[in-house]
């Protein structure tokens, strides 16, 4: 794989999502919840640590149990640690190593319907699993395999987990390769779903399903003359069928970011970024693209032309319901980052952008400023609750010192989703600052599980904050 090229997962990432919601009036309360006192979810336990975001930090299984898994290590090899809070007490085990002592990379975590949390890492000597059952034990580590091009995990129809990820066959040709761990099962099966073998290169997937177990799947392929191209495949659950390869829109040759969702219609939302990547200076475009639910795919449309700023990333996707309206967020600088610049220079004119997608009839709402002008700015993140609503939490625009979030609320009628102003979410008292950008997730009762790195730039004393927005309000109590 050109390592120059398909780039989701730079460090100074924003956090992109699709997030499909319902055409009912909004229900302000489920997407705004109370925030219960932070917490230092890797204090005293010997730090320093990073949180592996751009990868995902946390999973919450259905019980409500929490998994939230950190990088702990001042230099290479650093380790993976995990800790689990208790759904009945919200009190947190002490911290568990769960990987080797060698460079850990790329890190994902997705809880199964079944209630059991995989966390999935990249390492030296391989691609990486692990599952916390039933909510007491942790199985044991597997390897899935020797060599993988980038990465995907996410949650399977049948209730457990799927892997995908660029591999070699024989021959000298490669595949893109999904791999289950089947509902209840603490292990991977031993073989998977090999799709699109050829002699290109085949790289960083991304994969959805939606809630009647049909799917989607991207990911980068050599197309000759030092280009990349996205192909697409769609999946048919009720005959168990991937359909062939596509390519989608020109548009996608050199994609540096990206993002997938599909709802319960089947529609599909792709987003992406091409161009120089922020610290290389230059220009990027935003596109987008929808797929109907029979497979065929619109023409590219330009979000935002000619910004510096972070790219569009693929893990915070979220789908909430079947009327199929997006909610699509990334960050934009008003300058750029050059060689050793000091990132706080920059982040001062950051802020977060939101577009959104009504596939009914396949129009892009307005670019938004999320929270309203220079609110939220450094490394936007997301997720919907069940109704369609949605929290996005980012960095202050200003400084690095402090978390924000800003609910917003899906349309009535109309494209454009409505939002509240934005509030503090972490102050700089309590130690958020960049040190590894946020994460959020959420739960079917509408709560929300934020994550984040506090600590100065250099990493030097890095801890991992943790704190919970309450559906019900604040009345439970700090953690």
């Amino acid at each position: 794989m050109p390592a120059h090229r398909l780039f989701p997962h730079a460090l100074l990432t924003t956090a992109l999502t699709v997030a499909a919601c319902a055409a009912a009036p909004a229900a302000a309360g489920a997407a705004n919840p109370g925030w219960l006192s932070p917490t230092t979810v890797s204090q005293g336990e010997g730090g320093p640590y990073q949180q592996v975001a751009p990868s995902s930090a946390t999973a919450v299984a259905p019980d409500g149990t929490v998994v939230t898994v950190f990088k702990h290590g001042s230099s290479a090899p650093m380790v993976l640690n995990a800790r689990v809070r208790d759904h009945a007490t919200g009190e947190w085990a002490p911290a568990v190593q769960i990987s080797d002592a060698e460079s850990v990379g790329e890190v994902r975590i997705v809880a199964g319907s079944d209630g059991n949390i995989t966390v999935m890492w990249s390492a030296n000597s391989g691609l990486k699993a692990k599952t916390f059952m039933d909510s007491s034990y942790w199985g044991t580590t597997e390897t899935l395999e020797t060599q993988a091009y980038g990465d995907e995990l996410v949650a399977s129809p049948d209730g457990g987990v799927t892997a995908a990820y660029g591999a070699d066959i024989a021959g000298g040709n490669h595949v893109v390769r999904l791999l289950t761990r089947p509902a209840g099962s603490s292990t991977f099966s031993s073989e998977g779903t090999d799709l699109n073998p050829s002699a290109g290169s085949q790289w960083a997937p991304n994969l959805a399903y939606n809630a009647s177990g049909d799917g989607v799947l991207t990911w980068g392929t050599d197309i000759g003359s030092n280009h990349d191209r996205v192909l697409a495949a769609r999946y048919d659950h009720a005959t168990d069928t991937w359909s062939a390869a596509a390519p989608l829109p020109a548009e996608t040759d050199d994609v540096r970011g990206d993002c997938l969702a599909i709802d319960n219609s089947g529609n599909a939302a792709y987003v992406w970024g091409t161009g120089e990547v922020p610290n290389g200076g230059g220009a990027s475009h935003v596109f987008g693209a929808s797929m109907s639910p029979d497979g065929t795919w619109s023409s590219a449309t330009v979000l935002m032309a000619d910004f510096r700023g972070a790219l569009p990333t693929d893990k915070t996707c979220a789908v909430a319901d079947e009327h199929g309206h997006f909610l699509t967020i990334w960050q934009e600088y008003d300058t750029y980052l050059d060689g050793d610049s000091v990132l706080t220079a920059n982040f001062g004119t950051s802020q977060a952008i939101a577009h959104t997608l009504d596939t009914a009839n396949g129009q892009w709402g307005h670019r938004q400023i999320v929270g309203g002008d220079g609110a939220l700015g450094g490394a936007p993140a997301i997720a919907a609750d069940s109704d369609g609503n949605a929290i996005v939490v980012a960095l202050g625009s200003t400084d690095m010192a402090h978390l924000q979030y800003v609910p917003y609320y899906r349309p009535a009628t109309g494209t454009d989703f409505t939002h509240a102003d934005g509030a503090s979410l972490v102050s700089a008292a309590d130690g958020a600052a960049w040190c590894g950008v946020p994460d959020l997730t959420t739960d079917a009762q509408g709560n929300y599980y934020a994550s984040y790195g506090q600590g100065p730039m250099d990493y030097s004393t890095c801890e991992v904050g943790f704190t919970v927005g309450d559906a019900a309000g604040p009345s439970l109590g700090s953690l």
